[in-house]
């Protein structure tokens, strides 16, 4: 099983990127605002 450690992505807006994560299989697993 392949997992990711880490990966950070900068994005103007977040629900349309979640979405498009989730269509390829990924899932959002913790984030952090600055």
């Amino acid at each position: 099983m392949t997992k990711y450690l880490h990966t950070m992505i900068r994005v103007s807006d977040p629900a349309a990127t979640i979405r498009f994560f989730e269509l390829i299989g990924l899932s959002e697993v913790r984030r952090q605002t600055s």
